[in-house]
């Protein structure tokens, strides 16, 4: 078992209080203590407000312990469901929902937030044989093996009869305070009451806030630069690909299977941009100057295109000569014959 380290309030009319260091009580007194710098706390919650049905919760998830909590507390509590807050844990414990708010509330304005909290019946050690009888604060409390609960005298004799009772000294009694509250059984601080978690001191805060901006940092750099990689190795993949495919093709040139495959392009397509492109380009420009049209059209092996073409006026073969320069090809006029109704020249073109 881990031993507690830190303040233990005990309620009462008084809130009395033990501080301990390993399971050892180092201090104790009377009233709201000054907590020191990130200093554990803790609570025992009287038991005259809290009713515990012992090793009902044992190895349940604590929505089930719950709902057993409330079925039994049907016939025993007189209170509404509403107005109560079920723990669970190897026991149930049931406790008035608004005074343990309001207590809770006192406690955090003075700077004493408990986690956890326990009920004083489960304070005393469980024991086989007999009860084990401890003063808690105010209180005295009873428990046994499978009973634990507020002293009575008009009660205790019923409840004991002739079993033994072991009574804890106040110094066993503040020891195994700390025990009890290192062990749990119930925490009380759970559900709607369960504390907001806590990013620590300031400092740690700070260190946290530190390591998060450098990953968000970090994951800035990487990114794109990880994106970089990835877009250089398909391109290489892409090359790969493209020289395995010019391989297939070109396998018996003499040339790299890219030059090679260039090679064979240009003789089917000619020099230059080709006379598929080049052809392109002249028919477009032909339909854009109204009233023109195409005559002849030759390709040599020079990559040059020769064409005769026919416009109304000296303006409209201007403006087809431009349109062919501005397409990125060189346009050397031959001489113009002249009709009655049209202009007729030959466009010599080749790639600028």
């Amino acid at each position: 078992m881990t031993e507690y380290t830190g303040l233990v309030l005990l309620p009462g009319e008084q809130t009395r209080w033990w501080r301990f260091a390993d399971g050892a009580p180092i201090g104790s007194g009377i009233g709201l203590p000054a907590r020191e710098e990130n200093e554990a706390v803790a609570a025992i919650y009287p038991a005259a407000e809290t009713t515990v049905f012992m090793d009902l919760g044992a190895g349940l998830p604590r929505a089930q312990a719950v709902a057993i909590g409330k079925r039994v507390a049907a016939d025993s509590v007189l209170t509404a469901p509403e107005d109560l807050h079920f723990a669970a844990g190897t026991h149930i414990a049931i406790v008035d929902r608004h005074r343990f708010a309001a207590w809770l509330e006192m406690l955090t304005e003075a700077g004493l937030s408990p986690k956890p909290v326990i009920p004083a019946q489960l304070a005393p050690p469980p024991v086989e044989q007999g009860f084990v009888r401890m003063a808690v604060a105010e209180e005295t409390v009873l428990r046994s093996g499978d009973l634990a609960f507020l002293s009575d005298p008009a009660y205790d004799e019923v409840l004991i009869a002739s079993q033994p009772v072991e009574l804890l000294s106040e110094e066993d009694a503040a020891l195994q305070i700390a025990r009890a509250v290192a062990a749990a059984e119930v925490d009380l601080r759970q559900g709607s009451f369960a504390p907001a978690r806590s990013w620590g001191s300031t400092q740690r805060f700070a260190q946290i806030c530190g390591v998060l901006i450098g990953l968000i940092l970090l994951a800035t750099v990487l990114t794109p630069l990880m994106l970089a990689v990835r877009l250089h190795w398909s391109a290489a993949q892409l090359d790969r690909a493209s020289d395995d495919l010019a391989r297939t093709v070109a396998a018996r040139e003499d040339l790299a299977p890219q030059a090679a495959l260039e090679r064979r392009l240009t003789g089917l397509r000619g020099p230059g941009l080709g006379f598929g492109p080049t052809s392109a380009v002249l028919l477009e420009a032909v339909k854009a100057t109204k009233g023109s049209s195409l005559a002849a059209l030759t390709f040599d092996a020079q990559g040059v295109t020769k064409a005769t073409v026919q416009a109304t006026n000296e303006g409209d073969l201007l403006a087809m000569a431009d349109r062919l320069r501005a397409a990125g090809l060189q346009v050397n006029r031959g001489p113009t014959s002249v009709t009655s109704s049209a202009r007729r020249t030959e466009f010599e073109m080749r790639v600028k």
